[in-house]
């Protein structure tokens, strides 16, 4: 539904949003957009997951060192 949206904007409106949301959909169809936003999902998930786990409430400084998270 949404890529449905953005492939309609640049034909029912012709301001600028039109053109901004046309050059995204662009983007959005080649492989580099898309691979990197892959590997930065992966690699932000990996370091979220860590960061609650070392700021968890009940983490400990030798938790932290000693676990492997």
């Amino acid at each position: 539904m949404l890529q449905q949206t953005v492939e309609e904007m640049p034909d029912t409106t012709h301001d600028e949003y039109g053109q901004r949301t046309n050059g995204v959909l662009l983007s959005l169809e080649k492989f580099n957009s898309v691979f990197g936003l892959e590997l930065g999902y992966l690699l932000f998930g990996a370091t979220e997951q860590l960061s609650r786990a070392l700021q968890g409430k009940e983490t400990t400084l030798q938790e932290a060192i000693t676990r492997q998270i």
